[in-house]
């Protein structure tokens, strides 16, 4: 597929063109070690989340208001790969225990829209909510059961970007990590 340029609104040194046509975005290299945690704990929690999953039951989601493209490149380097949603998306099918949703969130529509298409092409649940994450959290939440058990990631460019909250809604929820 020809890769579409970067619109003119993204940041062409945060964004880029991807081999599938959508934006990746350019990280540091510490998204080895994030990477490497999340698939560590979405393995060591299959177990937990396999109690959630099957007929009759509540179900097991995966919640990332900050989820930007889906892709990433690690910056001053060729190496790219998946972002956070996608990471864990394929760690949870490897476990033999999928996500029964993905919910996913970002300030900007292309970008989530871009995440969106990859989850959804790696066969995923996918379902997007755009806007400040303050704001989408309710959203995610009306859509989650009550009784299920859910897996928020929450990783914003700045702390600042991070307002307390969101922590406090969503660990209201009865079986949040």
């Amino acid at each position: 597929m020809c890769a579409r340029p970067v619109s003119e609104k993204l940041n062409p040194k945060r964004y880029e063109p991807d081999e599938d046509g959508y934006v990746r975005e350019i990280v540091g290299p510490w998204v080895n070690d994030k990477h490497a945690r999340l698939e560590k704990y979405v393995d060591i929690s299959r177990g937990a989340r396999a109690r959630w999953l099957g007929p009759g039951k509540a179900g097991a989601t995966f919640i990332d208001l900050y989820s930007g493209p889906g892709r990433i490149k690690i910056r001053d380097t060729t190496t790219a790969g998946d972002g956070s949603p996608l990471v864990a998306w394929r760690k949870s099918v490897e476990a033999g225990t999928p996500f029964t949703g993905v919910h996913i969130a970002d300030l900007n529509a292309e970008i989530g829209a871009a995440c969106e298409h990859r989850l959804k092409g790696a066969s995923a649940p996918a379902i997007l909510e755009t806007g400040l994450a303050l704001e989408t959290v309710d959203r995610v939440i009306g859509r989650l059961n009550p009784r299920g058990l859910h897996l928020a990631l929450l990783d914003p460019f700045s702390l600042g970007a991070l307002p307390f909250e969101i922590i406090r809604k969503l660990a209201a929820l009865k079986h949040m990590d």
